[in-house]
């Protein structure tokens, strides 16, 4: 998984003219939220919630999906008629249950992680989701609602408020 950045560089400052030249600046990565059925969640975030509402789960579709999202958030809080699709994006929908042997490979995954580095705090502090590693970036990556964490748990990025317990 290293070494990522380095071969990209390589190949571009060999074909692309100009790019040996120009120092490395900035790098970046997209924190691609994707849901374990492979649709967005957009709508009400929580049964309890009233007024929160939620856009996530793009997996790298943001552009066309969230043009859906806000298509489905407009008519949501206007009142207006709702798109047909309205209960596929819906974040409370229940998964099929062809869907639980991937989510078990994926929990599997985040258990080995957890015992052989971080000993606490595997599940979001946000709302309790499970978290993924990614290996390139060294974090702990929520595919519920986005939250990252430093691969010892410091909170990056929200919504979650809080690092991972320790």
């Amino acid at each position: 998984m290293t070494g990522r950045y380095e071969r990209l560089e390589a190949w571009a400052r060999a074909r692309l003219p100009g790019f040996a030249e120009a120092p490395t600046v900035r790098r970046w990565s997209a924190q691609d939220v994707h849901t374990t059925d492979g649709l967005p969640c957009v709508g009400h975030e929580h049964p309890d919630t009233q007024h929160v509402y939620v856009a996530t789960g793009f997996g790298g579709w943001g552009l066309s999906n969230g043009v859906a999202a806000g298509r489905l958030l407009a008519a949501q809080l206007t009142g207006g008629p709702c798109p047909p699709w309205t209960e596929l994006f819906d974040p409370r929908r229940r998964l099929p249950a062809r869907e639980l042997p991937g989510i078990a490979r994926r929990q599997a995954a985040v258990a080995r992680r957890f015992a052989s580095g971080l000993r606490s705090g595997r599940r979001c502090t946000h709302m309790g989701c499970e978290l993924g590693f990614d290996e390139v970036e060294q974090t702990w990556e929520c595919p519920c609602h986005g939250s990252r964490f430093a691969s010892d748990g410091t909170l990056l990025q929200g919504p979650a408020t809080r690092s991972l317990g320790g």
